[in-house]
C-alpha cells in the first residue's frame, strides 16, 4: 500500500503538477485554510471535503494542486470512484492504481448500503480525510 502511494506521489509530482502549472491556470480560494485542515489536524480528527468536477481527470489533478508537501501517509485522502472507472482497465490496474491512490469503488446501480461506502464512512469515523464529489457523475451544462 505504501509503495503504491509512493508511485502515485511520483505521478502527481512529475506529471500532474507540471500539467496543471504549464497548461492550465489553477486558482484555489482559501488554500491555506484547506492545507492547514489537511496537514495540521490532530491524528484521529476526521476531515470531509466536497467538490464538483468536470472530468475524470479533475480528481487526480485537483489533489496534486491541493495536497501540501510533504504529507504524512495517514493524512492522505480517501475518495469514492464509480465502478465503471475503477475497473475500466481490469482488477489488477484497479488494485495497483486506484487502491494505491485511496480510491474506493462505488456501484451506482446499488443502494447506499454497500461495502465500499461503509468502508468510506469507517475511514472518516477513524479520523481519515474523505473527499466526495456529490453529484456522483460528470455534469457539464
Amino acid at each position: 500500500d505504501v509503495w503504491g502511494q509512493f508511485m502515485v506521489f511520483l505521478f502527481d509530482t512529475f506529471i500532474n503538477r507540471p500539467f496543471l502549472n504549464i497548461l492550465n491556470r489553477v486558482e484555489i480560494s482559501d488554500h491555506k485554510r484547506l492545507t492547514d485542515a489537511i496537514s495540521k489536524r490532530p491524528r484521529g480528527t476526521p476531515l470531509i471535503t466536497v467538490s464538483n468536477h468536470q472530468s475524470s481527470l479533475d480528481e487526480p489533478l485537483l489533489f496534486s494542486a491541493v495536497i501540501p508537501w510533504p504529507i504524512r501517509q495517514w493524512q492522505l485522502r480517501w475518495s469514492l470512484c464509480n465502478d465503471n472507472m475503477f475497473y475500466v482497465l481490469g482488477p489488477v490496474f484497479a488494485q495497483l492504481f486506484f487502491h494505491a491512490a485511496r480510491g474506493l469503488p462505488i456501484w451506482r446501480s446499488q443502494s447506499i448500503n454497500q461495502p465500499s461506502f461503509k468502508e468510506f464512512c469507517d475511514k472518516a469515523r477513524d479520523g481519515g480525510w474523505c473527499h466526495i464529489f456529490p453529484e456522483g457523475r460528470l455534469w457539464q451544462p
